[in-house]
């Protein structure tokens, strides 16, 4: 998922720092991580 930016809402590619529509710096995107499984309750 390519950076987002906070100012204009532009995607942006994946390696920049700055929106390439609008100059603002842009926040990162984490990966997504499986959330950890969970153990089922007892009946």
């Amino acid at each position: 998922m390519p950076p987002f930016c906070p100012q204009c809402g532009v995607d942006n590619l994946p390696t920049a720092r700055f929106c390439d529509q609008c100059g603002a710096t842009l926040i990162p995107v984490p990966a997504q991580q499986a959330a950890p499984a969970q153990p089922a309750s007892p009946v």
